[in-house]
């Protein structure tokens, strides 16, 4: 076997071009967030679509998803790719299989995702001047951007004002808001199960109250009804099952321990 002697000077000039070139490339991070059923899923699918496809469009000016985008119209965008590899160890935003459910012949609307996911795009585009394009025309690199799109359920944003609350306070706001007119004969059943409740309730009690009070805010999330806390309960992604979401409100009286985060 050969081996090649070690030249210093290639390694410097190596580690100079990678460094030029991670200099030349953006990172950019957006949130997208929303209730289920808003359209989020669809939104970062359709767009990841329209940026890799969108060499297809060049001949067919103004046409296309990307028709009045400025980078896209100047023939700017040169190519566009799914970077998967940046964060392998975490949950990814299923691009394909959003993709294949709309376009396919029997398209469909996607599944809805669960959780927090990613998909991060990385497009090279033509630079416009300064030193990006000394860097384009030494062989360097080109202009590049790295998009991570981050799939936020909207449902847990609901619960950021529960962090100010104690757990009293919380019941009171939900049990007379699970009382007004459009949301009175939503919450009827759980009601009842309270008029059942004691003083001592064992870990199964307070796991049929839970699971009864899931059961009316999905109800509530369905009528299109805002403000359905816990809204993790709803979207529990990692925490499906987990005891952390074992919890409903109740009446004063009942000796509950302080809502913690």
């Amino acid at each position: 076997m050969a081996y090649r002697a070690f030249n210093w000077e290639e390694s410097l000039a190596y580690s100079l071009k990678n460094s030029l070139n991670q200099l030349a490339t953006k990172r950019v991070t957006i949130g997208v967030t929303g209730f289920a059923r808003s359209g989020k899923t669809v939104f970062i699918g359709a767009l990841a679509q329209a940026l890799l496809t969108a060499n297809a469009w060049h001949a067919r000016r103004g046409q296309g998803p990307l028709a009045g985008f400025g980078p896209f119209e100047r023939r700017r965008l040169r190519s566009a790719r799914i970077r998967d590899d940046l964060h392998p160890t975490l949950p990814q935003f299923p691009f394909r299989l959003v993709r294949d459910a709309l376009i396919s012949r029997s398209a469909h609307w996607p599944e809805p995702t669960e959780g927090i996911s990613r998909l991060v795009l990385e497009l090279d585009a033509l630079p416009e001047s300064g030193w990006r394009r000394w860097l384009k025309q030494n062989h360097i690199g080109s202009s590049r951007l790295q998009i991570e799109l981050v799939d936020y359920p909207g449902e847990w944003l609901v619960d950021l004002s529960m962090l100010e609350q104690s757990y009293e306070q919380w019941s009171r706001q939900m049990l007379a808001q699970s009382q007004t007119p459009l949301r009175n004969h939503l919450s009827q059943i759980y009601r009842e199960q309270l008029s059942n409740l004691t003083q001592a309730g064992d870990e199964e009690t307070v796991a049929n109250l839970a699971e009864h009070w899931v059961d009316y805010l999905q109800r509530a999330a369905a009528a299109n009804l805002p403000l359905n806390q816990p809204g993790r309960a709803l979207r529990p992604g990692n925490l499906k099952h987990s005891p952390v979401l074992r919890f409903a409100p109740v009446p004063e009286g009942y000796g509950s321990d302080v809502l913690r985060s």
